[in-house]
């Protein structure tokens, strides 16, 4: 599941872009497992309900995902198909690497999220195969949790922490493991989207 967050700060008038991602089993998972009614109440009377409150550093941090959008398009939500995301960032929104704009090319991520791929790659990286996707999804070292310094958290690994630029309190830690490929072509696309079987390319005219 994929959530588009688009957060205008008070403290600047330009808003921010995030992406978080998450399993939909994941977020099922967090729910109480008692019955929403009490025992022995007629179905649809007044009820009386508690709300359950889970700190965020609980359940996000293992099974979330959060992405700085800025730079890629967000325009349109079919940019996931299964456990898989597609993330395009266009050239005239990257950084200026040449001086000559046409040399700048766009940027295809393709980011895969099925815990058996993520679980293969993590035993495939302890011998010499080499894959074409990159795993991403690293922990804080176990040794370092167990005795930290006083007054110290472990360091937590930079590819797990999307800075927040002052949209949030703070930088923002999602830890969902995935694969990833990328590509960089030119291909002036203002688009990408994703089906169960390809990328589609998508140039948009907003001028009939």
């Amino acid at each position: 599941m994929i959530t588009t967050l688009e957060i205008r700060p008070f403290t600047r008038e330009v808003s921010r872009n995030f992406v978080m991602i998450v399993h939909r089993k994941a977020l099922l998972d967090l729910v109480p497992l008692k019955p929403p009614f009490p025992s022995g109440s007629p179905f649809g009377g007044r009820q009386e309900h508690t709300i359950t409150m889970i700190p965020w550093k609980k359940w996000g941090l293992p099974i979330t995902r959060w992405f700085n959008a800025d730079d890629f398009s967000t325009v349109f939500i079919t940019t996931t198909s299964g456990q898989r995301c597609v993330q395009y960032t266009p050239s005239h929104r990257r950084p200026v690497q040449a001086e000559d704009d046409d040399d700048r090319c766009d940027t295809i991520h393709i980011l895969d999220f099925n815990p058996w791929h993520v679980k293969i790659a993590r035993h495939l990286s302890d011998s010499t195969t080499v894959g074409i996707f990159g795993l991403v999804g690293k922990e804080p070292s176990k040794s370092s949790q167990k005795s930290p310094p006083l007054n110290e958290n472990p360091k937590e690994p930079e590819e797990n922490v999307c800075h927040g630029y002052g949209a949030f309190l703070e930088d923002v830690v999602g830890r969902l493991p995935y694969l990833v490929r990328t590509n960089d072509e030119k291909w002036d696309y203002d688009a990408i989207l994703m089906d169960e079987e390809r990328l589609l390319g998508l140039r948009v005219s907003f001028f009939v």
